[in-house]
């Protein structure tokens, strides 16, 4: 009897852990099933976003507003050809513009810039400039607790000597604070060794005396570290060579990028420290010296020794600005091979 009940006790259990297999298994093959589920739904869900984006696609090219074709409104379809069109809203063209409006009732306060003491004599002679009556005036509209018009008179100065060195009349400068600034950019500037340097005709109306016409000129000094700006009254050498006067006594090789003005070449006559480049004209020119050189030396000219050691001279400077070598030979308009010229006559008479 007790055999019977452990055996049957036995069955039993095996009978429960077959019935748990089975359960796991059953729950694993679920899950793998669901799982698979899920994967074919995010398929088709993709695949049915990737069709309503091709159909909308073909809807919009089919029925879809085309640029090369302009919408006709219904009211303007019904009306006759030969109706004036419709007057746009706004300003029309060509049409006068009201320009700034005036400001008349709003409290206005002046203010008057003096010329500074030392600017109120003349530098010649030392004799005084007499006050003007009129004024240089420009005006500013400025928003605090209350509005008014800002007004600032530049008082002007009229000589009372002969002196044709000086103008005839001098106003008040810029804010002094700003001289400062110049100063240090200028300074600042004195220190780079690379220039681009370049002027222009530029229109100034104030007189002066000894000066005929408006035509003055924009000098621009532009460097790594400032761009410096100069309105001179004339194109002379002199404009440049007052310029780089304070050129920092470090600097053994100043560069100086510029055209063929002869200005430029009296800056490098008087500072033996500026070597010019001429942009533009470096490669052509140089070239064109070698092949004078070469010819006149082969025939054993006189002329041809100091052609060829300008030609070398040239050819040196050339090599000597590697920064802007590259530059300027893909730029050079001319039929000379250009790098590959220049490289193949720079290592010939390297040894000259």
């Amino acid at each position: 009897m007790k055999y019977d009940v452990n055996r049957w006790r036995g069955l039993a259990q095996q009978w429960k852990d077959k019935c748990y297999h089975l359960e796991q298994s059953q729950q694993e093959h679920e899950t793998r099933k669901y799982l698979k589920l899920l994967e074919k739904h995010r398929r088709q869900s993709e695949e049915l976003e990737r069709t309503k984006a091709r159909v909308w696609q073909l809807e919009k090219q089919v029925y879809g507003r085309k640029t090369e074709k302009k919408s006709v409104k219904k009211s303007e379809a019904l009306e006759p050809a030969s109706a004036a069109p419709k007057k746009k809203r706004g300003a029309q063209r060509g049409s006068k513009g009201h320009g700034r409006t005036p400001r008349e009732k709003l409290p206005r306060e002046v203010e008057t810039l003096d010329v500074a003491p030392e600017d109120q004599v003349c530098d010649s002679c030392g004799a005084a400039y007499v006050p003007m009556s009129n004024t240089d005036n420009s005006e500013i509209l400025e928003y605090f607790t209350k509005a008014h018009i800002r007004e600032i008179r530049w008082k002007k100065y009229a000589k009372t000597c002969n002196c044709r060195q000086t103008p005839a009349v001098v106003t008040a400068k810029m804010a002094p604070w700003l001289e400062p600034l110049l100063d240090q950019l200028m300074q600042r500037q004195m220190e780079d060794s690379v220039f681009h340097c370049d002027e222009t005709g530029w229109k100034v109306y104030e007189k002066m005396e000894g000066k005929i016409g408006n035509r003055w000129y924009l000098w621009v000094f532009e460097s790594a570290s400032s761009v410096i700006y100069r309105i001179e009254p004339t194109r002379s050498g002199d404009v440049p060579i007052k310029h780089f006067s304070s050129l920092s006594e470090k600097l053994k090789e100043v560069f100086v990028i510029c055209d063929r003005y002869s200005g430029y070449k009296r800056l490098a006559k008087v500072n033996a420290a500026i070597i010019l480049a001429f942009a533009g004209f470096i490669c052509g020119g140089i070239i064109s010296k070698l092949r004078c050189s070469t010819r006149n030396w082969s025939r054993g000219c006189s002329s041809g020794g100091s052609a060829l050691a300008s030609s070398i001279t040239s050819m040196r400077v050339v090599r000597s600005i590697s920064m802007s070598r590259g530059r300027w030979l893909s730029k050079a308009n001319h039929s000379c091979a250009n790098s590959s010229g220049l490289s193949a006559r720079s290592s010939r008479w390297s040894g000259l």
